[in-house]
């Protein structure tokens, strides 16, 4: 089906008995498409041709109303709709929400074995008991806080309950972005004021919330002196203090990683 996201109305429906269910989407010719449904992007920036990926929501109403789109005016396409009941009632299992940029991302049409740098987020179910709990991306390449704040933060604050956690992985494009328009004044104020309204909404949603202090790139491994942070490392440590919430430090082990295995084992884990 050919969806255009400047059309009113534009919208593929199916009736369904109110529940919890699994949709699982194959997007068509595209190269880059959302999926939308029940009026919320829920998959972001499914990438090629052919690209699947599923989401879990409650549908309360009788309907699912679901469309493909990324911009007004264009062109966007879905090839297939899989529908399973995954629940009674209209709440879902505990939801883990990944809210980060591509260290964290999935990456779609991408063979495992091409040597290209995948998010961990990708690979989190492994270690996660999908018995008691989802995992829902909200993450994307590129993205800063302000992006989390108003673009993929609603999806989460919408269906986001007790029990729920969210996870943000995100500040590397907010520091690279600061850092390439002004180098000599780095001021990590902007990024704290969208990271703590994140936080707040989330709480406000009874989520649990743990910041992550993001890997590195592979020369800091070869630095001296040795690195103690990257990014606003720093900053996350006054925001996690400041608002009550735990810091997941991916840094200080990937930086021992990559100097006990040496920078040429570690490169295999980037482009």
């Amino acid at each position: 089906v050919r969806f255009k996201s400047n059309v009113s109305g534009h919208v593929f429906n199916v009736d369904l008995p109110k529940g919890v269910y699994k949709i699982t989407v194959t997007t068509g010719d595209d190269q880059s498409t959302t999926i939308r449904a029940e009026g919320l992007s829920q998959l972001f920036f499914l990438t090629g041709n052919n690209a699947v990926d599923s989401f879990t929501i409650p549908v309360t109403d009788g309907q699912l109303n679901i469309y493909a789109g990324s911009g007004v005016g264009e062109k966007f396409s879905i090839s297939a709709i899989e529908i399973e009941k995954a629940g009674e009632g209209t709440v879902g299992k505990p939801t883990i929400w990944l809210a980060g940029d591509e260290t964290v991302s999935k990456r779609y049409n991408i063979p495992e074995d091409d040597g290209s740098r995948r998010g961990w987020g990708e690979y989190l179910s492994a270690y996660v008991d999908m018995n008691t709990y989802d995992i829902r991306h909200i993450s994307a390449g590129g993205i800063t806080a302000k992006a989390v704040k108003d673009s993929f933060l609603p999806t989460a604050e919408f269906y986001g309950k007790k029990g729920d956690i969210l996870i943000l992985a995100v500040g590397l494009n907010d520091y690279a972005k600061q850092n390439k328009e002004n180098p000599d004044s780095l001021d990590p104020t902007e990024y704290k004021q969208n990271m703590t309204e994140i936080i707040r909404r989330a709480k406000a949603k009874g989520m649990t919330v743990y910041l992550v202090k993001q890997s590195g790139e592979l020369h800091d491994a070869s630095r001296y002196p040795v690195l103690t942070e990257k990014w606003f490392s720093a900053a996350i440590d006054e925001i996690a203090v400041a608002e009550k919430v735990a810091v997941i430090d991916l840094f200080r082990p990937w930086l021992e990683f990559c100097m006990e295995q040496t920078v040429r084992v570690a490169d295999k884990y980037y482009c």
